[in-house]
């Protein structure tokens, strides 16, 4: 059902599931109309197809990007998914059409003859909804369709087609509706970079100076359709024309400040972003000319908008801290009055308003990831600045934009570290244990402000999520994190939410991974280390939900240091239940942890794994089908990888098992008999001849 969903996330994991279905059936040996999933999807898109509902056709879609992805061999099928495709794209509804033109690219970046060779029909279409269709939804259509056919896979299909295109997008790059215009920039775009590919150098001039002259035209129109579209173009130029905007570089700052202060929000917007891409595109000219340099004029006005103006500010301040990166060292004077007004943003917004959910608007978000951009840019310099930032910084909630700067933050001012460390611990223990953070048995301290923004922040499945994620996201090893992680984090790994259980398990596995304290046979950290070793492997036995049971048995498998735990025989003989897993990953994973146990506790390991091995050679050679066998066969390749010493004496037993049935199988899983025979020469050797 989820195939029918509007919510594009959605309908691309339910697509995933069905490719996954589709190479499954495959891997049976029924390919092209032979496979089931073939079928049962035909019939499904010729009902679909027909249909009047959105939800009908967002399925259509899916199921066409599935058979896309999962890029079919049989040229009847690619014919089949192209005209259904090409039909979908004449419809009406918007929502559908663009998703459409996504499936479509993605058929032309995979070089389909089929989609190449319609490419053209498609152009001259596309011209014809530019030139005479006032429908806004075949107009923008058109667009996508253009950007997507002037890929690197499919430009030189349409190649005689692009002077055309320039000048029909010519028009629609003015066209009154804002959406139409920027896709019309994007598809403007694209065709400029067809055009740098064509390798006709005289024919690249006359275009773009075809485009400078528009671009110049447009800009004294004195209109806001007029305005956008030059800034449009120029934009386009800048990032794809080359060299040819190299002396244009000041009047396009000009012109964008200029236009910063337009009443049209989408024409002020297109102007501040415009003005960091001059400033990577030419740094040379964007910071020359002493006190009258466009960086100098660019920096003291974005700071005024920063400041001022509510609808540029997220804007005003992303393009302050890219022109940082591109002009560090030029930037240095600007960097106390940028942080000046982030702290002066910040701390308004921490008086008239107060984060209930894990969410941040626009601006905050905008300000949050300038100080992280700004210190990517700067490094440690930049921390004499960061006077009070850092906590109304914590003020706006606990987010992820928060948690990405605060990454940031520490890695490229260690000098912040240790506040950082200090203020985000106290956010996620508001968030999962209600009160601040305080290290082993001691008292409560006072609430923070990071403490206070998190306890006004409603806890949902999605904020403990986030709390667990940042705690496997920051390596907290000098911290005393012992009884916080037995007494507050193991407590989710039997959360009723499968989405945080998984988490509780990445996080506590992390805590303790990361701290050498943890690791050691002996001493402090031994007896938490084994409770959270413990709650792993009841969660990988007994979660309910496969995807918990995996991430439980991944987590294991990737804490080497921790084999001393997870090696004990209760643990051991928990694990081995697993290799009766309905989950095939499961059993998959299992077999590799158990077979790196081996060395840890072989006295518990290798007798219920020989009698695995002989288990596994009888499935292979009796298997009733070829989905059996082949599963048998990675299974065993797992455990040759894992624990080749161990299962040396079995190799002449698995080679001699495995050679017969290499002719007698279907590609896919003769393929995977040949990578086992390769995978057992380096291991038995001579015994193999």
């Amino acid at each position: 059902m989820n195939l029918y969903c509007r919510d594009t996330d959605v309908r691309a994991e339910a697509s995933a599931t069905l490719v996954e279905m589709i190479a499954d059936a495959e891997a049976l040996g029924r390919r092209g109309q032979e496979n089931p999933v073939y079928a049962e999807l035909n019939g499904r898109l010729r009902r679909l197809l027909g249909s009047q509902s959105t939800a009908d056709l967002y399925a259509c879609t899916a199921m066409l990007g599935a058979l896309v992805d999962v890029d079919v061999a049989e040229n009847i099928q690619r014919v089949r998914i192209m005209v259904q495709l090409t039909t979908l794209l004449r419809g009406s509804d918007l929502g559908v059409c663009r998703a459409v033109a996504a499936v479509y690219k993605r058929a032309l970046e995979r070089r389909w003859a089929e989609a190449l060779g319609g490419a053209e029909k498609e152009a001259q279409l596309c011209l014809e909804w530019l030139g005479t269709e006032r429908s806004g939804t075949r107009r923008m259509t058109a667009l996508l369709v253009v950007e997507a056919l002037c890929g690197e896979a499919s430009a030189a299909a349409v190649h005689s087609y692009i002077t055309k295109m320039l000048t029909a997008l010519s028009a629609a790059v003015r066209d009154a509706r804002v959406d139409v215009r920027e896709a019309a920039g994007r598809a403007l775009g694209a065709c400029v970079q067809a055009v740098g590919r064509g390798g006709d150098a005289a024919q690249r001039g006359v275009l773009l100076n075809f485009l400078l002259e528009e671009l110049q035209r447009d800009a004294q129109a004195g209109t806001a359709e007029g305005a956008h579209a030059a800034l449009l173009r120029s934009r386009e130029l800048v990032l794809h024309g080359g060299l040819f905007m190299q002396a244009h570089v000041l009047a396009t700052g000009d012109l964008a400040l200029r236009l910063k202060d337009h009443r049209d929000g989408a024409v002020a917007r297109a102007a501040v972003a415009l003005l960091p891409v001059l400033a990577r595109y030419s740094p040379h000219d964007f910071c020359r000319g002493g006190a009258d340099a466009l960086l100098v004029r660019t920096c003291s006005q974005l700071v005024r908008v920063a400041r001022g103006s509510e609808r540029l500010r997220a804007g005003a301040f992303t393009a302050l801290a890219q022109i940082a990166q591109s002009c560090a060292t030029e930037f240095r004077p600007f960097v106390e009055r940028t942080c000046g007004a982030v702290r002066d943003v910040l701390a308004a917004r921490a008086r008239t308003t107060r984060a209930t959910a894990p969410d941040v608007d626009d601006a905050t978000a905008a300000v949050l990831g300038a100080v992280a951009t700004l210190a990517t840019a700067l490094g440690p310099a930049l921390t004499k600045h960061m006077n009070g930032i850092v906590d109304l910084m914590f003020a706006t909630g606990l987010s992820q934009p928060l948690v990405d700067a605060l990454g940031v933050l520490e890695r490229e001012a260690a000098a912040l570290q240790p506040a950082v460390h200090a203020r985000l611990l106290d956010a996620v223990s508001v968030v999962l244990a209600g009160e601040p953070f305080r290290a082993g048995d001691s008292a409560a301290e006072p609430a923070t402000p990071a403490a206070a923004a998190a306890a006004a922040i409603a806890v949902t499945p999605d904020v403990l999520v986030l709390a667990l994620r940042t705690l496997a996201s920051f390596d907290f090893s000098g911290e005393n994190l012992s009884e916080f992680v037995r007494r507050d984090v193991l407590a989710y790994v039997g959360h009723s939410s499968a989405r945080v259980r998984r988490q509780a398990i990445c996080a506590a596995a992390h805590i303790v991974g990361a701290d050498p304290l943890y690791s050691a046979m002996a001493g402090a950290g031994v007896e938490v280390a084994g409770d959270v070793v413990a709650a792993l492997v009841r969660a990988a036995v007994a979660d309910a939900d496969a995807a918990v049971r995996l991430a439980a048995v991944r987590t294991l498998e990737e804490a080497a240091a921790l084999d001393f735990h997870v090696g004990k025989a209760q643990h051991v003989q928990a694990l081995f239940l697993l290799l009766n897993d309905a989950d095939f990953a499961v059993r998959l994973a299992v077999l590799g942890l158990l077979g790196r146990l081996a060395s840890m506790n072989p006295a518990h390991v290798m007798p219920p794994l020989r009698r695995t091995v002989v288990q596994l050679l009888t499935e292979l050679e009796y298997a009733r089908n070829t989905r059996e066998r082949e599963a048998s066969i990675r299974l065993l390749m797992a455990l040759v990888r894992s624990a080749a010493t161990w299962v040396r004496p079995y190799v002449g037993d698995i080679f001699r098992t495995a050679l017969p049935l290499i002719d007698a199988s279907a590609p896919p899983l003769a393929a995977r008999l040949l990578d086992t025979v390769a995978a057992l020469a380096p291991i038995g050797g001579a015994e193999l001849v």
